[in-house]
């Protein structure tokens, strides 16, 4: 399974014990920052990690290691279950649409009509 992963600084050391778990569990991790414990926003990494809205949000500090390895395999062994969800889920994807493009890239710029 392809998964992306993102923290802020905060999160960083988390980040990366998570995206061992995850390679030796044989999923195909993106790493989409923190790059380090320097000092970071994580608004900035929540886009690149959002897809279908499958995200799980686990505060670093607060929960243990074990705990949150058990979290992740839970959450990733939890068959989608569709009905309500798919509807909201199309909302997220127009969004992404919207700021991203169409294939997850940057939207086009505007160019400024010039006076005349």
């Amino acid at each position: 399974m392809k998964i992306a992963v993102g923290s802020d600084h905060r999160g960083f050391q988390t980040k990366e014990r998570l995206k061992n778990q995850l390679v030796n569990q044989g999923h195909d991790v993106s790493d989409c920052g923190a790059e380090s414990e320097a000092s970071s926003d994580y608004p900035d990494f929540t886009l690149p990690v959002c897809n279908d809205a499958n995200v799980l949000c686990l505060p670093a500090d607060l929960l243990s290691e074990e705990l949150i390895r058990r979290m992740v395999d839970v959450w990733l062994t939890t068959p989608f279950e569709g009905g309500r969800h798919a509807r909201r889920i199309a909302k997220v994807m127009a969004a992404e649409r919207y700021l991203c493009g169409p294939q997850g890239q940057d939207a086009p710029k505007k160019s400024k009509k010039a006076k005349t």
